[in-house]
């Protein structure tokens, strides 16, 4: 009926409709179960009336990944469903969110939340999914590093690290540090994958800024001399792998002026909110250094020349 403009504009005006056509987003975090079987791989579908979108593949159930959907006049429920990729796609737990009450009728939709999903599948209990969702695509443009959706996702990034322990009055540079923070995947020769944790040091804690790589948070907050720091003046790039979604690349020169490549994929963040991260922490190093020589250079020239007698 709807796809009469006449008859929906008639549904709409009466108030049998609630809502008017709408777009939203959902950011899929990662979905966490328990289960009989070694490893499932996973990906996760959202369904609305007659449109359904559906996140890459995860053999982890971590996906990280930014899904927009239209939601039509007069649908009633957004359907998420976790499903198990075979050759017959098998569902493992369905999440139904009913429009008005669960998505349009909250004041606010708080980031990160998790949701309780229904068990379908056998062998597997307890599914539950992390989701952030938005509904006005207009938040957006207040993202931290431009109008899109990454630049939204660091801003979350940095309110994260404020809530989590940043001190009132923060700086921008104080919050871009503990930022940069947090569980990566080391690829190392021969194919070798390491589960590491990683952190950016600075002023006043660090006499530079450098980029650390220990074993485990434990050894960080524990104040364990790292297993590898890369002074951030030494990086030369910082970028996205255009071959693997997840992937990112560290490039910077060794003590012996030798070009080095590190080389990470993203646990618990989408792989361009390390890689804006770490490019704007970047920069702040170097506008550092260049803040310190300028004090020098006007110090010294404040400093009273002695005339021989």
């Amino acid at each position: 009926m709807r796809d009469c403009a006449l008859i929906k504009a008639i549904l709409r005006i009466t108030g049998h409709d609630k809502y008017d056509d709408f777009e939203m987003m959902v950011h899929v975090h990662e979905a966490t179960f328990e289960k009989k079987e070694a490893k499932l791989t996973t990906f996760v579908r959202l369904t609305a009336g007659a449109h359904s979108v559906q996140t890459e593949t995860s053999s982890k159930s971590v996906f990280q990944q930014f899904l927009h959907i239209l939601i039509e006049q007069g649908t009633t429920h957004l359907v998420i469903e976790l499903l198990e990729k075979t050759r017959s796609e098998r569902v493992l737990a369905v999440l139904k969110m009913d429009i008005m009450k669960d998505i349009l009728g909250p004041k606010s939709l708080a980031p990160e939340q998790v949701y309780h999903m229904q068990q379908k599948g056998k062998g597997f209990r307890n599914p539950q999914i992390m989701l952030t969702l938005v509904t006005d695509l207009n938040d957006l443009e207040t993202g931290f590093l431009g109008n899109n959706e990454v630049g939204w996702l660091v801003k979350q990034q940095l309110k994260k690290a404020k809530e989590e322990g940043g001190a009132e009055g923060s700086s921008e540079a104080d919050l871009l540090i503990k930022a940069c923070a947090g569980p990566l995947e080391l690829f190392e020769h021969l194919g070798k994958i390491y589960e590491v944790y990683v952190a950016v040091l600075g002023p006043p804690n660090s006499r530079k800024f450098v980029f650390g790589i220990w074993n485990d948070k434990n050894e960080f907050d524990n104040k364990h001399r790292a297993i590898k720091e890369v002074d951030l003046l030494r990086v030369q790039s910082v970028q996205a792998d255009p071959t693997r979604a997840n992937v990112f690349i560290i490039t910077y020169v060794n003590e012996h002026r030798s070009s080095q490549r590190m080389m990470f994929r993203r646990v618990d963040r989408a792989r361009d909110v390390w890689v804006d991260l770490l490019q704007t922490v970047t920069f702040k190093a170097r506008d550092h250094k260049k803040e310190q020589k300028s004090q020098r250079i006007t110090n010294t020239s404040k400093t009273p020349s002695h005339k021989s007698k």
